[in-house]
């Protein structure tokens, strides 16, 4: 028996959507439409729909949302001293504000909460040491005038800062923060 002479048997007819090819040599049966574009298979576009793609191109750009940073978060340091002035003045929105996560519920542990009433209060001898891209560690010193003090007090802490979307935000300290060393304040009492 010669199973090459044997059609198969088909169960379930079957359509493709395609055409059958046509029995033999011939001329094309499927196709009744031009091709797609006019232009010859190797032609190349000219000049003229390089420059209309150009200036659609340039046309588009600069289309969406205007992005702006808050210049109070511009760098680390302006974030820093907008975070302890908001302290200062008990503005618990804008310290939000400076954090990473934006949930001041608090001072964190070696912030502020032995911090007194101050009248005058700013960051002196910082430093900043690059961790890597978008992140930073600042060492700096918190110097103030307490109420009823005439003396300034100061004391050294650091932050790490973190890069989102342009603006510094101050990220809470990992694991146990050391306090800063604690000097009881001498307060004049009239008399």
């Amino acid at each position: 028996m010669q199973l090459d002479r044997v059609p198969p048997v088909r169960a379930y007819p079957q359509e493709s959507g395609t055409c059958a090819p046509p029995d033999g040599v011939g001329s094309d049966a499927c196709s009744s439409a031009e091709p797609a574009s006019s232009a010859p298979p190797g032609e190349r576009a000219d000049a003229r729909s390089w420059l209309l793609l150009v200036v659609l191109c340039f046309s588009v750009l600069g289309q969406g949302e205007r992005f702006r940073v808050d210049p109070r978060f511009r760098t680390p340091n302006a974030t820093l001293d907008t975070f302890w002035q908001a302290l200062r003045s008990d503005d618990a929105e804008t310290a939000s504000l400076c954090l990473e996560d934006g949930g001041y519920t608090g001072p964190f542990p070696g912030a502020v909460w032995f911090l007194p009433p101050t009248r005058d209060l700013r960051l002196e001898a910082i430093h900043t040491l690059p961790v890597r891209r978008g992140r930073v560690m600042v060492n700096y010193e918190v110097h103030y005038f307490a109420v009823g003090v005439a003396e300034e007090l100061s004391f050294h802490t650091e932050n790490q800062l973190v890069q989102v979307r342009g603006e510094w935000r101050i990220t809470p300290p990992l694991g146990n923060a050391s306090f800063p060393e604690w000097r009881p304040i001498h307060r004049l009492t009239p008399i």
